[in-house]
């Protein structure tokens, strides 16, 4: 019942919610927090919590799998956190919801409509959880259009129906929506840590070749930086071949922010070149997943507000 009542409450603009993961009253098990934990790092408030008289049930004490498969599932979350950060945003400035049922998405597919077993985070990262015990495979959902494989980066172009999935038992199945930029960050421990790390952008193209996406950055602490614009506002296109990025709106951000590692799914041409400001850079592409990696080792765009 938790991801019903996370997209409900989003419904109505609370979008900081999550379930005690692993259950709060009672005795939890390894089958039920291994699989909680991973569905649990992608609800937007992300808590293991539970009575004082029941076992402990943090991913150590439970063992090696929930270890493995928490910090799976928690490192990625990490990862995202400025795609995280960004719909936070604009859940405060538009009433948007994090959290997002797939009819949001896709209100003229009526298949949507009563699935209350997966769900996205913005527009594009759609997660399957596994609800059941002791299964490796979960039928999910895919509306009409391309998505990709979270871990494998393999696209499919759905047609609005169930697909059959691979879940080992140390993984939750997630799918990237094509035509989206998702902006991301080199985990560390903390949250804390983790912003201070060079930023990257996650490209998933979609049949047009194009995509779009943003980043919302302040200090992590203010209450008022939207007031005295002390933030980064980043909009991101890709189109005609060109990813270019402009400011939504007039700010200033003094803390440094790198942008060092991009990469593109969905590249089905040779690549023979790839260029920033008309000068050349060094790219890798992997012709088996269709990927092209740029890593800005020793070119590095940083962005500025003022």
């Amino acid at each position: 019942m938790s991801i019903p009542a996370i997209l409900l409450m989003n419904f109505y603009q609370i979008p900081m919610i999550g379930a005690d993961i692993c259950g709060f009253d009672g005795n939890t098990t390894t089958t039920l927090c291994n699989r909680w934990m991973q569905l649990g790092a992608f609800y937007p408030f992300s808590r293991n919590h539970n009575s004082d008289d029941t076992i402990e049930q943090d991913p150590v004490a439970m063992g090696d799998l929930v270890i493995k498969s928490s910090k799976r599932a928690l490192t990625i979350r990490y990862w995202l956190l400025p795609y995280l950060y960004t719909l936070f945003f604009r859940a405060h400035k538009f009433g948007e919801t994090v959290a997002r049922p797939l009819f949001f998405e896709y209100s003229n597919d009526s298949a949507t409509y009563d699935i209350d077993t997966q769900y996205l985070w913005g527009s594009c990262l759609m997660i399957i959880p596994v609800l059941e015990d002791d299964k490796t495979e979960i039928s999910a959902y895919l509306p009409r259009g391309l998505w990709y494989n979270f871990y494998t980066k393999e696209s499919v172009f759905a047609l609005g129906k169930y697909y059959t999935m691979n879940a080992p038992l140390d993984t939750i199945p997630l799918m990237i929506r094509g035509g989206f930029i998702l902006p991301a960050q080199k985990p560390a421990n903390t949250t804390t840590n983790s912003r201070k790390n060079n930023f990257e952008l996650l490209i998933t193209l979609d049949h047009m070749n194009e995509a779009k996406g943003e980043l919302y950055w302040d200090d992590g602490d203010s209450l008022d930086s939207f007031e005295k614009k002390q933030f980064v506002w980043s909009v991101f296109v890709i189109k005609n071949n060109t990813l270019s990025t402009t400011k939504a709106t007039e700010s200033s951000f003094h803390e440094k922010m790198i942008l060092d590692k991009i990469q593109i799914w969905g590249i089905i041409s040779n690549i023979s070149r790839v260029s920033l400001n008309n000068h050349e850079i060094q790219f890798k592409y992997n012709i088996k997943e269709n990927v092209i990696k740029m890593m800005m080792k020793y070119i590095k765009i940083v962005f500025k507000t003022n």
